[in-house]
Order: structure tokens, then C-alpha cells, then sequence
């Protein structure tokens, strides 16, 4: 999974950003899924029904104040990045 997000990391980064910009800036956390011979991403925005109450106020405080930090999450695990260090 790792080497996927590393080879796939700008378009998660893209997606990531519109998703956010479409939501006018409110934080969510990408969730990828092995679905048979591909990779499924989704991305759940933090008001959504379906982020659990617990990781909503983990990601709060793992933020940054400018809110420049992707969450993606898979197999259980939360990985962090701050896009103003990804910038090209």
C-alpha cells in the first residue's frame, strides 16, 4: 500500500484538495480500499455520518493551524503529510 501512495501521491494530493475545495475547506481524511485488482479512494469529510466521532477529534488535533495536513487512511492506519512541504 505504501508504494502505491508513494507512486500515487501527487493524484492523492489532487484529490485530496478539490475534494476540499468542493466542501468549501472542511477537513476529511482519504480512505483507500483494495477492491480486487484495483485501488478505491474515497474521501469522507469530517461532518459525515460516517466518520467515527473518536478519529474526527484525533484529526482535529493533529492538524496544523493552517490546516495544510492530508490524512489518508488504510488497513487501520492513519498516515499524516503536510502539503506545504509536498508544494512543487
Amino acid at each position: 500500500m505504501e508504494n502505491f501512495i508513494e507512486r500515487e501521491f501527487d493524484n492523492l494530493m489532487k484529490i485530496y484538495i478539490q475534494e476540499r475545495m468542493n466542501r468549501h475547506g472542511e477537513m476529511g481524511i482519504l480512505y483507500l480500499f483494495q477492491l480486487e485488482d484495483k485501488m478505491d479512494v474515497r474521501f469522507i469529510p469530517v461532518s459525515s455520518e460516517l466518520m467515527d466521532p473518536r478519529l474526527r477529534e484525533d484529526l482535529s488535533k493533529m492538524n496544523t493551524p493552517s490546516g495544510s495536513n492530508m490524512f489518508i487512511c488504510y488497513d487501520n492506519k492513519i498516515m499524516t503529510y503536510d502539503l506545504q512541504k509536498h508544494k512543487k
